[in-house]
Order: C-alpha cells, then sequence, then structure tokens
C-alpha cells in the first residue's frame, strides 16, 4: 500500500477504534445471555414455588382425606356430624372448595354445598379411586355450583372387608392462586398457567388475561412441547404473529401414575430482553461514531503540528544522502523522537556503509589465516599418515611368524589399537591430545572382545584423566596391547581365571604406567636363550622409542613399570 503519513495516521486512528467495536459487540453478546440467564433463574424460581405450593396442597389434601376415613362418624355416614365436620373443614382451609361423600356408584351421600343425589361417577377422579381403591387426582372441571374452577380428588372409604362402601371426594379452588401470586414478583410481561393431563388452561395470571384463555385449550404449539417426557424444561417458539415466546414447565405427577395431573407453566416474549440490550448497543454505538469524527478531526490539526517540520527535515536530509555525502554528523532537534531517531538512524547507515567496507576487509585477512591454517593441517595430516605407515612397515618387518592366522590376527589387534586413537581424535576437532585413560579402557574393551563374554578376564584400571600427544598415544597404545595381550594368550589355560592391573600416573615429568598380572610370568632372554620373542622386541622398541625405560619383574606372573618423560 501506497498511503501517505496523514492518510496512514487516520487509518491507525480508525484501526484503533475497530477493537472496540468488535468489543462492545462482544459486550453485548455477554448482556444478553447473562440478562436471559438471569431472566430463566428468576422465572425457575417462581416455578419451584408455585410446584411446591401445589404439591404442598395435594398432599395436605390426601392427608385430609385419609384423616376423615378414619373418623367414625363418616365411615357410618352419620349425616348432620359429617357435615359439621365438612363444614368446619371449609371454615378454616378456604383452600379447599368441597367435600362430599359418594356412594360406590359415585350418586352424592352428604355434601357441603351440593345437593344429596347429584350424580358424580362421570367424574374420571371418581372412577379411578372406584377401579385402584386409592387416591386419585382428577383433571380440571369448573364447579356445577358457580363455575369456578376445580381440580377434585377422590379417597375410598373401606369397610373392614376392604370393599368401598363411598368416596370421600374434594375439590381445590384454583382462584386461590390469584392470592399466591399476588404476594409473589412477578416479572413484567410474564404469565402464568396451570394446566391440566389434558391439555386445559386452568388458570392464568395476570388476572385480565383469564377471561379468554381459562378452560379452553393451550396453543397446539406449546402442547406439543410438552409431550416430551421430561418433567420440567424450557423451550422457544415463534408465534403466529412472529414474536418469538420462551416457555419454561413442571410436570406434577399424582401417586402412581405416569401421567402428570397438572403442569405448571411460565412463559414470557424474548423482545423484554433483546429491547433492553438492543438500546444499549445502539447507544454505544453512536458514541463511539462520535468519538471516531471527533478524533479524525483532531488528527488533522495534530499533524501539521507534530509532523509537517520534521518531515520536511527529514526529506532533506535523505537528499544529501542520496549524493553521497556520508560524512556531516546529523544533529536532529529532537533527538528522542520518532524522527530524531530516524535521522540518526539514516546517519548510522552511512556509517555502517563504511564499516562494512572495513569488515569485508577484515574478513578477507582472516579467510586468508584460514587457509594457511588449514595448509598446514594438511600438512600435518600427511605427516601422521607417513609416521603410521612407517610404523605398520616396521611391525612388518619384525614380524617373523609363518602362520597366517596368528600373523591376521596380531596385526588387526595392533592396527585397532592405532585406529581408536586417531577416531578418538577426530571426535573432538581441532583438538591434538587425547585422554590416556579414556584410550586404554577402549582398548580394554578392544581386547576383551577377543574372548567370550563368559571367559573374559579381569581387568582392572586404576588411575585418572591424563593428556597425553598423538606421538605418544600410538606407542603407548601398542606397548599395552602387546602386554594385554601377551597375557591372554600366555597367562592362564582359562583365560577367566586370568588378573590383570594396569595403572597410569603422572610424577613429576614423567609418566609412569604399571602392568601386572597373574600368569607364569616368562624368562628373559639370557645367553642360553638369547631370541627374543616379536612382543618383546616391539615393546622395547616403542619403549626406546618414547625414550623411556623398562622395568620387568617374573616372581609373581609378569609386573611391567614403563617410565615416560611427557611432552612439554
Amino acid at each position: 500500500m501506497h498511503l501517505s503519513i496523514r492518510a496512514s495516521f487516520r487509518l491507525i486512528i480508525l484501526v484503533t477504534i475497530f477493537p472496540i467495536f468488535v468489543i462492545l459487540l462482544i459486550n453485548e453478546v455477554d448482556r444478553y445471555t447473562y440478562l436471559k440467564e438471569n431472566t430463566l433463574k428468576e422465572h425457575e424460581k417462581i416455578l419451584d414455588v408455585l410446584s411446591e405450593v401445589q404439591k404442598g396442597l395435594t398432599v395436605e389434601i390426601e392427608r385430609t382425606l385419609a384423616t376423615l376415613s378414619m373418623v367414625p362418624a363418616v365411615k357410618q355416614m352419620h349425616s348432620q356430624d359429617v357435615l359439621e365436620i365438612f363444614t368446619s373443614i371449609l371454615t378454616k382451609d378456604p383452600n379447599i372448595f368441597n367435600i362430599n361423600i359418594t356412594d360406590p356408584k359415585g350418586n352424592v351421600l352428604i355434601s357441603a354445598r351440593l345437593q344429596a343425589g347429584t350424580d358424580l361417577s362421570m367424574r374420571p377422579h371418581i372412577q379411578e379411586t372406584l377401579q385402584t381403591k386409592a387416591f386419585a387426582i382428577g383433571p380440571y372441571v369448573r364447579s356445577i355450583l358457580d363455575g369456578s374452577s376445580i381440580i377434585g380428588y377422590a379417597y375410598p372409604l373401606l369397610n373392614n372387608a376392604g370393599d368401598i362402601i363411598g368416596i370421600l371426594a374434594a375439590s381445590l379452588n384454583l382462584e386461590r392462586y390469584q392470592e399466591i401470586l399476588s404476594k409473589i414478583t412477578i416479572p413484567a410481561h410474564t404469565t402464568i398457567y396451570l394446566i391440566d393431563r389434558d391439555g386445559i388452561c386452568l388458570f392464568q395470571f395476570p388476572r385480565e388475561q383469564q377471561a379468554e384463555a381459562i378452560g379452553r385449550p393451550i396453543d397446539p404449539k406449546v402442547w406439543n412441547q410438552l409431550q416430551f417426557p421430561l418433567e420440567r424444561g424450557t423451550f422457544e417458539i415463534i408465534t403466529d404473529s412472529l414474536h418469538q415466546m420462551w416457555y419454561g414447565y413442571q410436570k406434577l405427577y399424582a401417586p402412581a401414575t405416569q401421567r402428570p395431573y397438572i403442569t405448571v407453566m411460565y412463559s414470557f416474549p424474548m423482545n423484554y430482553v433483546t429491547s433492553a440490550t438492543f438500546a444499549t448497543f445502539i447507544r454505544e454505538t453512536l458514541l463511539i461514531l462520535l468519538i471516531i469524527l471527533l478524533s479524525l478531526g483532531g488528527a488533522q490539526g495534530l499533524y501539521a503540528l507534530l509532523f509537517g517540520k520534521k518531515l520536511k527535515s527529514t526529506l532533506g536530509m535523505i537528499r544529501s544522502l542520496e549524493q553521497g555525502d556520508f560524512s556531516v554528523p546529523i544533529q536532529p532537534e529532537h533527538p528522542f523522537t520518532e524522527f530524531g531517531q530516524i535521522q540518526y538512524a539514516l546517519y548510522e547507515m552511512a556509517q555502517t556503509i563504511q564499516n562494512q567496507i572495513e569488515e569485508l576487509q577484515k574478513k578477507e585477512q582472516h579467510l586468508h589465516a584460514l587457509i594457511q591454517e588449514k595448509s598446514l593441517l594438511m600438512r600435518e595430516m600427511h605427516h601422521r599418515l607417513k609416521n603410521n605407515l612407517q610404523l605398520i612397515r616396521s611391525l612388518l618387518i619384525l614380524e617373523e611368524t609363518t602362520d597366517c592366522e596368528t600373523f591376521r590376527e596380531s596385526m588387526v589387534s595392533r592396527l585397532d589399537s592405532i585406529g581408536m586413537i586417531h577416531q578418538m581424535l577426530y571426535q573432538k576437532e581441532g583438538e591434538k591430545e587425547i585422554d590416556l585413560y579414556r584410550y586404554i579402557q577402549e582398548l580394554i574393551n578392544l581386547v576383551s572382545d577377543l574372548t567370550t563374554p563368559d571367559q573374559q578376564p579381569k581387568i582392572i584400571l586404576q588411575g585418572e584423566s591424563l593428556m597425553v600427544s598423538l606421538d605418544q598415544a600410538i606407542p603407548l597404545g601398542l606397548i599395552l596391547n602387546e602386554l594385554i595381550t601377551n597375557s591372554l594368550k600366555y597367562g592362564k589355560k582359562d583365560p577367566k581365571d586370568l588378573e590383570i592391573h594396569l595403572s597410569i600416573a603422572k610424577t613429576e615429568n614423567n609418566l609412569r604406567i604399571e602392568f601386572s598380572d597373574n600368569g607364569p610370568g616368562f624368562i628373559e632372554p639370557s645367553a642360553e636363550t638369547p631370541k627374543k620373542g616379536f612382543g618383546l622386541q616391539l615393546i622395547e622398541t616403542l619403549a626406546s622409542q618414547l625414550k623411556g625405560t623398562l622395568a620387568w619383574e617374573h616372581e609373581k606372573g609378569t609386573r611391567c613399570i614403563l617410565t615416560v618423560p611427557l611432552s612439554s
């Protein structure tokens, strides 16, 4: 993008303010979620209260009917005494609309408010009690007395043989919910319903909405949602007028039944939540737009005040540098501002160019030195190769055996000891010394591989890390290789019985290596046996090459002490 500083300045303002819109949108979504959850929690509490009230009323009526069923006057159906009891109950408990006793056919015998002979046999709760001989709850009905909305309850009257001699029936006055709900704070735009088992609206709060809803089936969309086998739940419905309504419900079940006898439900329009959130969003959006307009207007003036003169000065300095003038030091008016830093950067760029030229010259000198060093290393490598080939030639000349297998094994062992030194040396590039202690350990492992795991001798190494030069390490390795190999060959018939001790130590400017084993030892050459073996000749030759001294003992096995002056 090719933007001027002025346009970039405006773009920065817009980009800076854009996250505020995102935060505002996220905030409004969170606000909507919070309001919705709080509204649902508030309505769930109302649902809990009404459910508990209805359960309590049902339990209270069941206990009242169960108590009446055990009263002698009720079981014997003494009209006058029973009417006094019923009247007393209705006076004390306004929730109960009426109490009756019917015969086994459902005809009223005694009632606090109905006439004797009134046929209640078609009421579902009467029929259910006649069939089950248990407490039953009926659906919504309108009272035949005054049209009040009631729910019926029935309880069996049994004789000593367990046969039904009558039915105690009571009805709950749903109008009492008006008084109950008037004591509860109901959110605005919220409607409370009581719905019976057949989807008939028993009760609706607020009262002004009851005239057209009580006694009628509820909306089929709502009724379909209530058919799911959930005791409690919530759902959303779009009404025919395209309003989004939120519903919550609690189903109440009669004892030993699978159908709810009543459902407590609430509803409220979702725009009750969205309207409050949307109004806040519009107000805050307008405020941010006003801030943007003011910010862009202020940016115009600030640009001229803060950047105009400095930008002109900086452009002049760039033109000077384009002409190749790197020598004039730059002194910005405000060295700690961004433009001052740009001016310094331009000057430092010129200095960097000069420094890079000097660096290239230094690198050229360094490369020349590296070439000389590599040339020296090549000469040293050729020298080492020449020495190693000369050593191998000497080994071949000294070896007098005619047994090809023996010759092969001895030469392989000696060449491995030489190769191990070079491997250790090249693992640490640039170093010209090796750790003698570590090298001897590797040599012991190499020689031990000549025997099977169950026949390996016991080799004990004592000492500490000691660095020696390559020119000393190769002869020392060959000497130790010969000593260990001879012990394996001649020390014991069974190699596992062989015990070898090795120790290295530094004494002043000398290296002392002591070797011993528990073998039979060997006889040094004499006038009778003047000829020396190849191994002994090689050991003495290499010791002489190192300007060292050898001392032998043969009383208890073989013991050899090698003293070599260390290279400075």
